[in-house]
């Protein structure tokens, strides 16, 4: 078995894992508190900020949460991250152009933890997993030139880690930040990025 297999199955391992613990938990509580919304919908923006020099991905994110009680919510959602770079050269008489474009669009299942304590602040954790499909576009155009294009993509494998606060307005709309680390498992090897996050919340 290579590494990367390994890597892959103790992940999806995790994942199943995690995945009924969440369910065992949440009917072996009490269904539903009066005044608990049963689905929670959320989005906003958030940034996600690489190891070392790498540069940061703005983007945007949706998620869907589904209160099995009062502590614990299964969570399925997806974001999406953008980068372009522009860069212009002299040689010569002539200008290089490159358009550097990333695109990352996630998709992530898993389980939230909320504490809930206090009626308006809702402190949380949450443990995500799932897929990253990366594609990278990059053009070059030289004066009076036809432009040059190459393209690639590739998925990798997501597990993310976060803790953030919810403060509701009334119990149907709120606000949500959240901050955490996201790794990827790439060809046997991971890396990771930390992630920031802030966007409303409404319940039904």
């Amino acid at each position: 078995m290579t590494e990367e297999k390994a890597v892959n199955m103790h992940f999806r391992h995790v994942l199943r894992s995690i995945t009924l613990a969440l369910v065992a938990f949440g009917f072996a509580s009490p269904v539903m508190a009066q005044g608990l919304s049963r689905v929670e919908l959320s989005g906003g923006w958030q940034l996600l900020h690489g190891e070392g020099n790498t540069e940061s991905l703005n983007g945007w994110y949706g998620d869907v949460g589904l209160n099995l009680n009062r502590v614990v919510a299964l969570v399925g959602g997806t974001d999406r991250f953008y980068e372009t770079l522009d860069v212009s050269e002299p040689l010569g008489n002539l200008i290089i152009n490159l358009r550097a474009q990333t695109r990352m669009q996630t998709f992530l299942g898993g389980g939230r933890f909320n504490l809930r304590t206090l009626p308006r602040i809702v402190p949380f954790f949450e443990i995500l997993g799932g897929a990253a499909h990366v594609s990278n576009t990059a053009t070059s155009t030289i004066s009076g030139l036809a432009a040059e294009t190459t393209e690639s993509s590739e998925t990798h494998n997501v597990l993310q880690i976060t803790g953030g606060v919810t403060v509701r307005f009334r119990e149907a709309l709120g606000v949500r930040v959240a901050v955490g680390q996201r790794r990827f498992f790439v060809d046997g090897e991971t890396g990771s990025a930390t992630r920031f996050a802030a966007g409303l919340t409404l319940g039904f």
